[in-house]
């Protein structure tokens, strides 16, 4: 399926198989990021996240409501690790997460 995002329209609909990716990858990422910061002595994580085919980045479900796509499911679950794994610590853990950090990926931006 050829997803069409246009400027201040709604975005495209998502089907039930791309819709059930997007919580494989966002459940994924939960987790992956969890283990790879388990190490409570780190201070800073980094991580570099590519979604080569990303698209929008949002889509509606049948009933109208919008969800994240796949660029927008990762900076999300960014987010939410570093808040989670911070609340049982005593110092801060930060996840760089600069979604045009990488210099190949600035001159595309």
């Amino acid at each position: 399926m050829q997803f069409n995002w246009k400027l201040n329209e709604p975005p495209p609909n998502i089907e039930p198989h791309s819709e059930a990716k997007l919580n494989v990858l966002r459940h994924y990422l939960r987790e992956y990021i969890r283990t790879l910061t388990n190490n409570y002595r780190r201070e800073e994580f980094k991580l570099d996240l590519v979604d080569g085919f990303s698209g929008g980045g949002l889509y509606r479900l049948e009933n109208g409501r919008e969800v994240s796509g796949s660029p927008l499911v990762m900076l999300e679950e960014v987010t939410e690790a570093e808040f989670s794994i911070n609340q049982h610590r005593t110092g801060c853990t930060t996840i760089s997460a600069d979604p045009l950090s990488h210099k190949g990926f600035q001159a595309h931006a």
